[in-house]
Order: C-alpha cells, then structure tokens, then sequence
C-alpha cells in the first residue's frame, strides 16, 4: 500500500451540503499544511468553492485535529499516488487546534542547501523520488539526520527510513517542485560519476541533461563561498545544486577543455563553444564565456539547438492588426525598422522571424550577427566573434560595398554605427537594426540624443517594435482566481476579473510556467511621426500620437494575455513598463 494510502487511512474530509443532507466522510492525505492553508490528495475530484470539514491526523500529531475550508482548486494529481489533488484555504483555527498545528515542522526552502553527497547514496533515486526525500545533513549534536520532504509520512515510513540511515530523523518540509528538482539533480550526479566517469565529467553532462530537461536558455557556474549553479528557464533564473570547491574547480576545467580553453589562464576572459548530444540524440552548441571576478571564474554556457528554429512573425505574439503592419513595413523598398527592447527581450527572435519573411532568391540580404544562431539558405551572415574581430561600424562601411537590398544589424551601440545604419537605409537598402530603449515611442528620442540628424531619421524611419517576453501558464496545472483591485487598475481590467495563476506539475517541471510570448507594441511612422522627430519632441508627444493612431501598448498586449488566461497578472506587470506614462486606456 502506498504512503498516501496509509495517511488517507486516518485523515479524513467531509464536503459540507444543505441541512438534512449527509455526505460521506472520505479518505485524504495530506501533502502540506499551515494555520491558513492546506494542500490534499483525494481518490475523488472534490468541487471547486466547496465548503469542507477536515479531519487531520499525522505522525507529527498526537491527536487529530478538526479543521474547516473553502477548496480554492482541485485537480487531476501530479505528485500523488492520489488521483486528485486540491487547496483548502482554512478558516481560523480555535485555540486548542491553534496550538496542536503550531508544533508542526514549519517549510523549509531546499534552495539554499548543501547537501551531503554520502546521505544521498543511501537511498536508491526510486525510493526517494516516490516517497519525496532528500536527506541533507547529518548533525552530530543530536545524531540525527535531516531529511526534506513535501509530504507526511507514516510513523512506520519514518522508523523504516530511520534503520535504513542509522541515525533518528528530523523532517522538514519543502515545496514539491524543489524537491523533485533536487532529486533529480543530485541522483543523477552521484549515477555518472559510479558509471566510471571523473567528477567534473559526470557533473557536466548531468548538468547539461538537467538544463536541457528543464528547457534552459543559460547556465551559470557562480564561484563564491558555496559556487552555485543557476539556470535560466523562459528568461527567470533559477538555483541548482550548491557545488564543494574540488568539484567546482573539476567542472571549470572540463568545461574549458571541451570548449579549447587554455585550463592554466584564470585572469582572462575567454569565450569557446562546443557541441553536445542529448540524452534523445539531438546535437546542441555550447557557447561558453569566462570572467574572472575576486571570487573565481565564473562561467556561463548558453544552449542552441534544432529545436531553437526561429518562429514566423505569425507565431511571435503579434495580433493580425500588427502583422499588417510589419509586413507593410518588410515590403518596403528602403528605409529602417527598429526593434527596442532590453537584453534578452526577444530582439533577436523577432529579426528571424523578419528574415524568415523575406528569405527569397530575389533578395540579396547581409546579416552582422553575434553570434549567428541559425543559418538561413539565401542570405550572406556574418559572424563577428573572437578577439581579432572587426568593428561593427567598419564591418558596416564594407557590406554597403556589396549591393546589399536588406541588411540587418545587431545592435546600434555607438555613434558611428547609427550613422552607418541611417547611411544603409539611405542607400536603398531596408535595414533591420535593435536598440536598447524603454518603449516604441522612446526610440526616436533615443536616436536623436545619440546624434542622428532629424531630417534623416524623420525621411527613413518606418516602424519602430517594442516587446517584451511573458511567461505562459502552464496548461496542465493552471488555477482560476480573481483579479484584485490594485492589479486591476494597473493593467486596465475590470476587479473581480476571472484570472489564472500558475501551479506546479509534471509537465511543466513544477514551475507553473511552460514557454514564453512576446508583448509588443508597434509604432509605425507617419506624417505626425515625422513632425514630431523634426521637432526633436519629447517623449510623451511620440506616445500621444502613436496612441491616437491606434497603436496597442504592451502593457495592454499583456493586459489581454491576462484576460485570456495566457499569463497571470503578477508576471505581466513583473515583464512590461507599466508607469503612468504607458497607462493608455483598457486594452482593445
């Protein structure tokens, strides 16, 4: 019988009907619980708002406790032998209750753990997957191991596990997601280095696996009292394990080796790369980067592969309105476009996805990339890469020589790369080019403080894109709420608005979010665009404009993913501007 099975056996839950109506007490386990809260495994699906009576007992407890709720969401099970699983947002407890939950051990955040290797080859990957373990510290004043858990346990699982460590337990409780991860990072560790493998070998490749599992863009090895991994998954960093110092220094140099990096050199920083195959036989490039900082190196890999194909300007995020208008502005003959964003908001994906459009023999196009990321059939890329490699500006001034009909550069950074940029466009060829700015309508202004003349910018401006990258829910394991008041007025919805906001599941590695899309807004140049930038206007008067024009903010592009269930409230106010200024009106 499983260990839900048996807790289910002695806590209980009642769905509370209408006078002389009786319901059925039915078996439940606990998988957390707080003063407030509680999360429960059911055989059954239980009703959404549904009124409970609880009945709670565990090892932790002497004596059951009787609590009541309102079930917040209940769904199909992830982490539970359970089919169900539901959230019970509890009503106060009396004092007596009060006092037997408080003994109860409070949640403990896995994340900033070092766990202790040897705990960890006591128990098999399958056992502590099933029952979600993972033993972290052996202390020596109360001989007694400490384990983190995200479910209760029975008192006959916790005396077996207690024989099996030779030690008495101390349980504290985790978020599931975090134990799972932990688990999978730690047990794949210690199984590639039994299969013969040197420490810094084994933990590369099941550090890339985990990273490619988890769908992460980056990985960062962060030198430091305790060197940590870090991952970036849809554009958020996250913790990995806590690496000793031996190890740390083995995975620095593996790294180096597979990437032809000089091992010796530590006061430099260098950039290689190097080719790895997944677990699924794909083949994925490995950029990597070192710096040195007071505390080591550290490193950075960023991961490519085939499934990192750019996306169509139809599957960016963009509204029919707004494909119009980008392609309107990719049939131009001549003239610039300019994507404006921070870094790692998606400026270079959405150049892509412009090529993929206009990627015909008819075309001669020129790219300057760093580096390129995907390679297309009819277009000439450029790599600018190494320590030998060539100015932008001066790369520039030699591919106007080439009778280019589009050129797409990186990043305008520098004065004479903007002059060269606005040179290209005059010359006849539509030029593509990113910038770092806040907001469409501040892109004019950024261009003219960094010295373009207005009569140019104002004749051969077309479209401006601004956008930022959004986290998408999750489908599997999303849950409906309401929208409150103060979320409401800054996005521009109605309070009381049925919302979603994320949970955690298989599916999603128990993050909630599951991929990413882009809000953008889309300023097109005309006859008041050109007024304004002859003018050297501020701002605010490029943004008037754009709005009575009817241009679509990113903060109402992302106000309607909210609507619609896409994100949630919380993530579109974390990704895109939402001052005063971008407080346009409710979302069309």
């Amino acid at each position: 019988m499983s260990e839900d099975a048996k807790r289910a056996e002695k806590s209980t839950y009642r769905v509370v009907r209408p006078e002389g109506e009786e319901a059925e007490v039915r078996p439940m386990a606990v998988l957390d619980i707080s003063t407030t809260s509680c999360r429960i495994a059911t055989e059954e699906p239980v009703p959404e708002r549904a009124q409970l009576e609880l009945t709670v007992a565990g090892p932790e407890l002497d004596e059951t406790v009787e609590l009541k709720g309102q079930v917040v969401w209940s769904r199909r099970s992830a982490d539970s032998a359970h089919s169900y699983a539901a959230a019970v947002d509890l009503s106060p407890p009396g004092g007596e209750e009060l006092r037997i939950l408080r003994d109860l051990p409070e949640f403990f955040d896995l994340r900033k753990l070092q766990v202790e290797r040897e705990l960890v080859e006591i128990i098999p990957r399958v056992a502590a997957m099933e029952m979600k373990i993972v033993p972290f510290r052996y202390d020596e004043e109360e001989d007694a191991v400490h384990l983190a858990t995200s479910v209760w346990h029975s008192r006959e699982t916790i005396e077996t596990l207690s024989r099996q460590f030779g030690h008495d337990l101390v349980l504290h409780y985790a978020p599931s997601q975090d134990i799972v991860r932990a688990i999978r990072f730690l047990y794949g560790t210690v199984s590639g280095a039994e299969g013969g493998a040197s420490p810094g070998t084994a933990f590369l490749q099941n550090m890339l696996e985990e990273a490619h599992e988890l769908r992460a863009s980056d990985i960062h090895i962060q030198p430091g009292e305790t060197c940590q991994v870090r991952y970036r998954v849809d554009g958020v960093m996250g913790l990995g394990p806590a690496l000793e110092e031996d190890l740390y220094r083995n995975l620095v140099n593996r790294i180096k080796v597979e990437a032809g990096l000089d091992i010796a050199e530590r006061r430099d920083a260098m950039d290689g790369a190097f080719e790895w195959e997944t677990p699924d036989g794909q083949h994925r490039d490995v950029r990597v980067a070192t710096i040195p900082t007071v505390l080591g190196e550290h490193v950075s890999l960023r991961l490519f592969g085939p499934g990192d194909r750019p996306s169509r300007i139809t599957e960016l995020g963009l509204s029919e309105q707004q494909v119009e208008v980008l392609r309107e502005a990719l049939g131009q003959p001549q003239g610039l476009i300019v994507t404006v964003g921070p870094t790692g908001a998606g400026k270079t994906t959405t150049l892509y996805a412009a090529l993929r459009e206009i990627d015909r023999t008819d075309n001669h196009v020129i790219t300057m990339e760093d580096p390129v990321e995907h390679r297309f059939v009819n277009v000439t890329q450029i790599e600018i890469h190494g320590h030998s490699k060539m100015a932008v500006s001066n790369m520039l001034r030699s591919v106007l020589r080439h009778d280019p009909d589009m050129v797409v550069v990186g990043e305008m950074r520098d004065e004479e790369t903007l002059h060269l940029t606005m040179q290209s466009a005059l010359s006849g060829a539509l030029t593509l080019a990113a910038l770092q700015a806040d907001d469409a309508p501040s892109a004019p202004v950024r261009l003219l403080n960094m010295g373009a003349p207005d009569y140019v910018l104002a004749s051969n401006l077309r479209l401006v894109i601004a956008q930022r990258l959004v986290r998408r829910l999750c489908e599997s394991c999303k849950t409906s709420t309401t929208l409150g008041e103060e979320r409401a007025r800054r996005l521009g919805l109605e309070p009381g608005l049925e919302v979603f906001e994320p949970g955690a599941c298989k599916h999603c590695n128990y993050m909630g979010y599951l991929g990413r899309v882009a809000a953008f807004e889309l300023m097109p140049s005309n006859r008041r665009v050109r007024r304004l930038i002859l003018e050297q206007a501020a701002t605010e008067s490029f943004r008037e404009a754009a709005t009575e024009a009817g241009m679509v903010s990113m903060l109402q592009r992302a106000a309607q993913y909210v609507a619609c269930g896409i994100t949630n409230a919380a993530e579109a106010l974390r990704c895109v501007p939402h001052g005063p200024a971008q407080d346009t009106g409710d979302p069309g």
